[in-house]
């Protein structure tokens, strides 16, 4: 009988020990989602902004005020652009900033 009780100590052990493992497992699963998804937006934002900014040099070689299409909407994300024909950027060159809003 003491075989018996002992063995089932064991086991609920076992399955203590399994279960704070499987929820470590969805736990680290959790958080990996969450840093891939913030990657994901990351990537998008970058690659809307790099079109943004080919998208006004465009204009800047047609002579057209990159500025006039003021928001573009680039894969979901609003791409705004803003071309200042000012000097005010290094050395006395004109700035264009851009802006991506998810």
């Amino acid at each position: 009988m003491v075989k018996k009780g002992f063995i089932l100590v064991i086991v609920f052990v076992v399955l203590i020990v399994i279960s704070f493992l499987a929820l470590a497992a969805i736990n680290l699963m959790r958080q990996q989602t969450h840093l891939t998804e913030h990657s994901i937006k990351r990537s998008k934002g970058l690659l809307a902004a790099q079109a943004g900014l080919a998208h006004a040099m465009e204009e800047l070689k047609k002579g057209n005020d990159p500025s006039g299409n003021n928001v573009l909407n680039i894969n979901g994300l609003s791409v705004d652009i803003n071309y200042a024909n000012d000097n005010s950027g290094p050395g006395g060159t004109d700035p264009v900033i851009i802006t991506v809003n998810n």
